[in-house]
């Protein structure tokens, strides 16, 4: 909070539309991409100064965030901050703090979230599934998921462009309002299910390191990556795990089969990805220029 008030009284205030540049007299230019932001998608904010900083730090939504040195150019750095599904359209403050040694500069920027429409989907799951959404363990593997999502390494571990896990057909997109027939249980789906038909090969979206390799009663076996710099990607419904937890895996590599285990209609993989302990978009993530 402290830092956010900080913010509030900065005597510089810049306040630029989301698709401009702004440029001050410190050489200082800042974009954000995408020009359309929706809710439960990712952004870039891109950095450029001509003085190299001690350090660079953010705030957006009441969640801290850093930029990374981008390794084509000294000067330029680069954050990746996320909208929650849940936010509330309209415009929303991105607060910049840059650091030079005792000196530091306050930059606020906002940007404009837009709606977003997510459809009903009505699940008809199988009686003895459907008891699975009011056990005991259901709550129990969501706080550990929880968990491993709100580790936030610093260390890049990922490669150019992210990929999808496994090639297939996406049977239930991001953000769809599930309601589960015979059961009190609705929630929005945080991730996209590409369905398959048994056996396929379900690969590492990026470089990481496997921080989760688990069999669970309702997410089936689950498996987490960190790819550094709080991005996370997860895989659950699998038929095997390929994987154990600490192994450090490489873009395209192994790491599952795709299966029906737990909570799951049909052969299919739950795919997210969590960026700064928000779930996204994992098909507007990957198309996003999140390379360094």
């Amino acid at each position: 909070m402290k830092f956010i008030k900080y913010i509030f009284l900065a005597s510089i205030l810049f306040i630029f539309n989301c698709s401009s540049f702004a440029k001050d007299k410190e050489n200082m230019i800042i974009s954000i991409n995408p020009v359309k932001i929706y809710q439960g998608t990712c952004l870039v904010v891109d950095l450029s100064i001509t003085e190299k900083p001690s350090s660079i730090r953010g705030n957006f939504l009441g969640k801290n965030f850093y930029f990374i040195n981008s390794n084509r150019d000294p000067h330029s750095y680069k954050a990746w901050l996320a909208v929650p599904i849940e936010t509330s359209p309209g415009g929303k403050d991105i607060f910049i703090r840059i650091n030079y040694g005792k000196k530091y500069v306050n930059k606020i920027s906002q940007i404009e979230v837009l709606k977003k429409d997510f459809p009903v989907e009505k699940i008809n799951l199988p009686e003895e599934k459907t008891s699975l959404l009011i056990d005991k363990a259901l709550a129990k593997e969501t706080a550990i998921i929880g968990g491993c999502f709100k580790h936030r390494s610093q260390k890049k571990y990922f490669e150019g462009k992210f990929i999808m896990p496994v090639s297939g057909k996406i049977t239930s997109a991001f953000g769809l309002r599930r309601i589960y027939i015979g059961s009190n249980a609705s929630w929005p789906h945080k991730g996209i299910d590409i369905g398959g038909y048994g056996g396929e090969k379900i690969v590492a979206s990026n470089k990481g390191k496997v921080i989760l390799s688990s069999s669970m009663k309702a997410h089936g076996n689950t498996i987490i990556i960190d790819h550094g710099l709080g991005i996370m990607s997860i895989h659950c419904h699998l038929k095997k795990r390929m994987v154990k937890a600490g192994k450090f895996v490489n873009k395209g590599e192994l790491i599952g089969i795709l299966g029906k285990s737990g909570i799951a209609t049909g052969e299919n993989v739950h795919f997210g990805i969590s960026v700064n302990d928000v779930r996204v978009d994992p098909v507007q993530f990957i198309k996003s220029d999140i390379t360094l």
